[in-house]
């Protein structure tokens, strides 16, 4: 089958490029002829793919104008691409097929600060979002979950029949259970300080806010065992999850470097107390 791949950037840069490089690959490897659409490629990714890479302009840089003016390019591209089913992957209205690897947009804008919230490029992606979902352009809607699902057919008035849930895999070479499951959990246990009967969770992603910290520690504070949630320091990390989880007692503000509500209140306190002093000196 001859397929089209529409996404702005070919690089190795984050979980939805990979995924879609991986992908390619083994589309490729199936037999399948594949044309790629985008503004970016690098020599690395561009020597692992098989198949014609159609290159749209690139504004330099504005990141607005460049997400519309791909969004924009791509739509006039798609008809000429002499393919059977053309799958689309970010912020583009015309396809067969579309991917919604990231969600739906909608629903993060809902979390971001207000600053953010209404900034032009969010407006710009939500405009496009609708644009995909209710244009007419599009023929099915790929989502990683049933949830996700839900929510997009629920706000845009999709049918349901329209979308197709295909969970995310898990490369098993990579994350795989420990042959001695219950040594590691000590290990991690002792690493980290806390009780050897506490259960641990790991939570692993670049984007923190994005990927529903939030609610997973708000499941915790529902559970009636004594759990504690690692969070990884990394350098996305956002520092509202960390208050999150010490305001529901599922970290320690000591474990994290971060002050909670009490060690805030105490803090606040202590320096009212010593304004009191040298007023009375």
């Amino acid at each position: 089958m001859k397929l089209g791949m529409v996404y702005h950037q070919l690089v190795a840069a984050g979980g939805l490029e990979n995924y879609l490089i991986e992908f390619s690959r083994r589309l490729s490897e199936a037999g399948h002829e594949l044309t790629f659409v985008t503004s970016r490629i690098n020599a690395e990714v561009a020597g692992k793919l098989k198949g014609e890479v159609k290159m749209l302009r690139r504004s330099k840089g504005s990141a607005l104008l460049r997400l519309w003016q791909f969004s924009r390019d791509a739509a006039e591209v798609v008809p000429t691409l002499g393919v059977d089913r053309v799958l689309g992957f970010g912020h583009t209205v015309r396809h067969d097929v579309h991917r919604a690897g990231g969600g739906c947009h909608a629903h993060y804008s809902e979390l971001l600060p207000f600053w953010k919230r209404y900034g032009v490029k969010n407006l710009l992606a939500l405009h496009l979002e609708r644009q995909l979902y209710t244009g007419g352009k599009t023929a099915h809607f790929v989502t990683n979950s049933n949830e996700v699902t839900a929510d997009l057919a629920g706000r845009y008035g999709v049918d349901a029949g329209q979308f197709t849930t295909i969970h995310t895999a898990v490369e098993g070479a990579v994350f795989r259970p420990a042959e001695d499951q219950d040594a590691v959990r000590e290990e991690v246990r002792r690493e980290m300080k806390t009780d050897l009967g506490a259960k641990v969770l790991l939570f692993v992603s670049l984007s923190h806010w994005r990927k529903g910290l939030d609610g997973i520690e708000r499941d915790r504070q529902r559970s009636d065992s004594r759990e504690v949630l690692f969070l990884d320091h990394g350098t996305a990390f956002q520092p509202h999850s960390i208050s999150i989880s010490i305001s529901l007692g599922i970290v320690s503000p000591q474990k994290t470097g971060v002050e909670g509500e009490d060690q805030r209140n105490q803090r606040d306190e202590s320096r009212e107390g010593e304004r009191g002093k040298r007023k009375v000196m």
